[in-house]
């Protein structure tokens, strides 16, 4: 019999419901950048924080940007697609948790990059690599 921890059960689960998430190709320095957290319950595009400390986000859009363009894009160990995209997230988050970010031109010459993300999360991230 095979064991499986919760962690990837959920995992698995969740790509078969469709996820938690969804990317969407944008193009680039579209405007849409700042962050904004209305009180109450959250709203479209918006979080709020519990009184347990944890992020809640709901339909919550951001941005994730390379220059030069064309990034792959990593969320966590999962590829979601080439910068510039848009993505929407609609999960708790812990008040101390964090996702990884990596971000990888197909030009070896320049090398990876990966960012921690904390809450909360920003509204336009920017991966920039200096033209050689």
């Amino acid at each position: 019999m095979i064991k499986i921890n919760k962690t990837i059960m959920l995992m698995l689960l969740g790509l078969l419901l469709g996820g938690c998430a969804k990317c969407v190709p944008v193009p680039a320095g579209d405007g849409k950048t700042g962050l904004s957290k209305e009180g109450g319950e959250a709203g479209k595009g918006t979080f709020k924080v519990d009184d347990k400390g944890r992020y809640i986000y709901k339909n919550y859009e951001f941005e994730i940007i390379s220059i030069p363009p064309g990034a792959g894009i990593e969320w966590d160990d999962r590829y979601l697609g080439e910068a510039p995209l848009k993505y929407f997230y609609n999960e708790p988050m812990k008040a101390d948790g964090y996702f990884i970010i990596k971000a990888a031109l197909k030009d070896k010459m320049y090398p990876p990059q990966q960012m921690h993300i904390r809450n909360p999360i920003p509204r336009r991230i920017t991966f920039e690599w200096e033209q050689k």
